[in-house]
């Protein structure tokens, strides 16, 4: 149930393009990272979110993203440590705590997930990607 297909090699293209621009913005390695995710592939994912991590230690929605890799391959407990430190360093952000629903979700955890959608209507009245979220 969690295998994603494989999209077209031109989904790499502009990830790819801006790292070899930038090859050492964060958040290059953060946009490679997730497309690598949306490709299934996650031991990749990993060690861009590992690389980018190590340059923007302070990136809230980085370490939210990758706790939703984290959750994705199967680790619960390390994907809530990287959902901890994002939201530590900014849980009024609604692309972090967007970021956070994804993961409980994933993980099955409705509670959590409960709880996080009740921190986006307070956060994000008007926001679209919060409604298409909660619903």
């Amino acid at each position: 149930s969690g295998t994603i297909p494989p999209l077209p090699w031109k989904t790499f293209a502009p990830p790819i393009t801006a790292l070899e621009v930038s090859p050492g913005d964060p958040s290059c390695r953060g946009k490679l990272a997730d497309t690598l995710v949306k490709l299934g592939r996650l031991d990749e994912a990993r060690n861009e979110f590992t690389l980018a991590l190590g340059d923007a230690e302070g990136d809230a929605a980085l370490w939210a993203r990758y706790a939703v890799m984290l959750a994705s391959s199967g680790e619960q407990d390390a994907a809530a440590d990287a959902a901890g430190k994002a939201l530590g360093l900014d849980a009024s952000s609604v692309e972090v705590n967007l970021a956070i629903l994804e993961m409980h979700q994933r993980n099955g955890d409705s509670a959590a997930a409960d709880k996080t959608k009740s921190q986006l209507r307070t956060l994000a009245l008007d926001d679209s990607r919060v409604e298409a979220a909660i619903g």
